[in-house]
Order: C-alpha cells, then sequence, then structure tokens
C-alpha cells in the first residue's frame, strides 16, 4: 500500500475515532441506543476500510502484472521472442529533431 492511500486511510479512522466520541458526548440518547449506533457505525468503517484495501490491492496486482509484461518485452529486446521484429515497432528508430524533421521536409518524407 502507498504512503498516501495509507495516510488517507489513517485520516479516516482518525476523523472516524473523533466523530464517535463527539456523538456520544452531544447526541441525547439513552445508553443503549448510543453504544448501538456506536457499533453501527464502527462496522461500517471496517466495511468501508476493508472494501477499499481490497479495491487498492487489486489495483495493486494489475499493476505488477503490467510491470512485468513490460519488462518481458524490454527484456525480449526489439527482436522479440521469436527473433522477428515485434509488428508495432520500426526497425531502427531516430529520435526527432529539428534536424531531422527539415531533412525529412527537403526529402519530403512525412
Amino acid at each position: 500500500m502507498s504512503d498516501s492511500a495509507g495516510s488517507k486511510v489513517g485520516f479516516f479512522l482518525l476523523g472516524f475515532g473523533i466523530g464517535s466520541v463527539l456523538a456520544i458526548l452531544y447526541v441525547t440518547r439513552s445508553g443503549e441506543e448510543s453504544r448501538d449506533l456506536i457499533a453501527s457505525r464502527a462496522d461500517e468503517g471496517f466495511v468501508f476500510a476493508r472494501r477499499r484495501a481490497r479495491e487498492l490491492r487489486a489495483r495493486a496486482d494489475t499493476l505488477l502484472q503490467r510491470s512485468r509484461e513490460i519488462i518481458e518485452v524490454c527484456e525480449a529486446g526489439p527482436a522479440g521472442p521469436g527473433g522477428a521484429p515485434h509488428a508495432n515497432e520500426p526497425d531502427t528508430v531516430t529520435p526527432e529533431t529539428p534536424k531531422n524533421r527539415s531533412q525529412r521536409a527537403t526529402e519530403g518524407i512525412a
């Protein structure tokens, strides 16, 4: 889990705790009603945290799989795993520079 996501969950839990304490202090309910309310809110917070953790884990797994695929392609090199060039890669790549652009323009190459 990244620091940003971890801090967001931490801030959520901190706000949840502060809100619970304030609710106990200012709500005019019986003790049993207050306990039921706190228990239900705690359950909601727990469900939210678990759902968010599952979403973050799924996203991390997706990014990890995509990274592995990219590394695999990079390790295969420009010839690809079978020795033939990849269909979407040119044989040679020339960096785009102003000189190249003007040379291509004079040669009529787009």
